[in-house]
């Protein structure tokens, strides 16, 4: 009798400690279930987060971005202005000295544009030769360095746009101030064939024979 007792004590014993087992897995698994849903909940945030951040990161940068490109075409704007000034008064006013003071304003704000360079390149170079050809007794050293200054000048503006007729006309002037009639004449009817519309080019065709003593070949030519 005592041993059914013990048996059945035993038994209970065990089935108390295997509901303990149980509950304790139980709780164990709700743990780890918990656990997990922390951790995807943390790393879905985490995704958020940076995602976010990302996407904050990306508009400040595109904002930035805009910023550099309208300060950029805004002193490309105001270099533009400074450089069409600079040939209204060359070209119109025949104002060399101001004209290039704009010009300098435009090159200072915009250093890539070669449009700016060559414009003052051009001016530089025929700056110095219409003084030359002002003159009326023979060169001084200094003046013809500026001579050969120029044709330094007429070189970089065929370096800077190869198929113009700016550089021929430069070099047909330098010759004319050299009276190196012969040259001159062949520099500027180069002019005439790459830009058959420019007026300066035809009317020094029929100044330079007419300062070589070519009368008929100037009259034609006017």
């Amino acid at each position: 009798m005592t041993d059914d007792k013990n048996n059945t004590q035993i038994e209970e014993l065990i089935k108390n400690q295997n509901d303990l087992l149980t509950k304790i897995n139980e709780n164990l698994e709700d743990e780890e279930i918990e656990e997990r849903k922390i951790k995807k909940i943390a790393a879905a945030s985490a995704k958020i987060i940076s995602f976010t951040l990302i996407g904050v990161g990306t508009l400040i940068g595109s904002w930035e971005f805009l910023l550099w490109g309208y300060e950029k075409w805004e002193t490309r704007t105001a270099a533009s202005q400074y450089a069409k000034i600079a040939k209204q008064l060359y070209f119109e006013e025949n104002n060399a000295s101001v004209a290039k003071s704009f010009l300098k304003k435009a090159i200072e704000l915009d250093n890539a544009e070669i449009d700016y360079k060559y414009l003052d390149a051009y001016i530089d170079g025929m700056s110095s030769v219409r003084h030359l050809l002002n003159l009326d007794r023979p060169y001084n050293s200094a003046e013809l360095n500026s001579a050969y200054a120029a044709f330094a000048k007429a070189s970089l503006l065929e370096e800077l746009k190869p198929n113009n007729s700016d550089s021929y006309i430069l070099r047909a002037q330098i010759y004319t101030a050299l009276k190196d009639y012969k040259r001159a004449n062949n520099f500027i009817n180069k002019a005439v064939k790459i830009d058959p519309n420019n007026d300066f080019a035809h009317v020094r065709r029929g100044v330079i024979p007419y300062l070589s003593g070519d009368e008929s070949t100037a009259i034609k030519s006017l």
